[in-house]
């Protein structure tokens, strides 16, 4: 990426690094959910890894704002390639120091037992509901990329204010993160998830109310803090629910249905704001904004009852 410029090849490069992340993405979400069974904190594990994520992500915005705003665009992504060649590095340095795991040698009736349990997760109903509860939850209009060209275009925001906005909302997610160690790790799993959708239909609202500088700053900071509380309300309730001996395998089809449903949510937004919106955003943040509130007719049906957040769904594990 540090040395090419072509759309295609740049495409290419993309499409290896995607590979990459699915497969340690894959991988750490096995770690994630069995160490969420083995003790009850799904829910915790989620929350600390999304605040470090966002810890890095207001690193990463605010350089990446910098890179674009003071070089030319592909001095920028050179940049930007360079920096973040790095970290792949780091994370096979640190890992032989800071993961541990007992040897273990190819053992064919475990394998047999693993995939079965493949098996029995791709029959389990449940594991189906809540894949259409994460489909529900996260379809709507997205307002990404139209709220970029708004700032752009209409607002004149600089494109370096842009990336300070990003840093914004993950302060946002950090803050939020901090919070939900503190008040919100006592309520009930069904309480978590319908305040999240709450919260994300405030926070889609608000952007009506985008005006100026100061508005974008606090309504990326709130929009960032709503998001943490929904990441950390569906992503350990899809924890909760994987089987034993195929938790990498669930996690990661669940986390794949998040993906998708973003991807489209994303292209779908931004097709209505060009084409059937005529490029007003006010339309479209209301959209969006109704789109999460259907999610609250889908909590029900999950049966949640009166268990925690951390705790896990499916008989069986311990």
């Amino acid at each position: 990426m540090t040395q090419i410029t072509a759309p295609s090849e740049i495409v290419f490069a993309l499409l290896l690094t995607a590979y990459g992340m699915a497969i340690s993405s894959t991988i750490c979400g096995a770690i994630l959910v069995e160490n969420g069974h083995k003790f009850g904190a799904s829910d915790a594990f989620v929350n600390q890894q999304w605040l470090w994520f966002n810890i890095a992500a207001m690193a990463s915005a605010f350089i990446g704002g910098q890179l674009v705003q003071r070089l030319t665009p592909g001095g920028a992504l050179h940049g930007a390639a360079a920096i973040i060649a790095v970290a792949p590095l780091a994370v096979v340095f640190a890992g032989r120091f800071l993961i541990e795991e007992p040897k273990s040698r190819i053992n064919l009736p475990e394998m047999k037992r693993t995939m079965a349990s493949v098996w029995t997760a791709l029959n389990l109903r449940e594991l189906w509901l809540i894949a259409l509860f994460l489909f529900v939850y996260y379809l709507n209009p997205g307002l990404g990329t139209p709220l970029y060209y708004h700032m752009t275009d209409d607002l004149k925001f600089s494109q370096e204010y842009i990336g300070i906005l990003g840093s914004v909302s993950s302060a946002g997610w950090i803050v939020g993160a901090l919070l939900y160690r503190r008040y919100f790790r006592t309520i009930t799993a069904q309480a978590l998830l319908n305040l999240s959708i709450a919260l994300g239909i405030v926070a889609t609202a608000a952007f009506l109310l985008l005006w100026d500088e100061v508005l974008g700053a606090a309504i990326n900071f709130f929009s960032g803090l709503a998001s943490v509380i929904a990441f950390v309300a569906t992503l350990s309730l899809a924890a909760n629910y994987c089987p034993q001996r195929s938790e990498g395998f669930a996690f990661a089809i669940l986390m794949s249905i998040t993906n998708l449903t973003s991807a489209l949510s994303e292209n779908f937004g931004s097709f209505m704001y060009e084409h059937l919106l005529q490029r007003h955003l006010q339309p479209l943040i209301l959209l969006s904004a109704a789109f999460t509130g259907v999610a609250f007719a889908f909590v029900p049906l999950l049966r949640l009852g009166g268990k925690k957040p951390g705790e896990p769904l499916l008989a069986g594990h311990g």
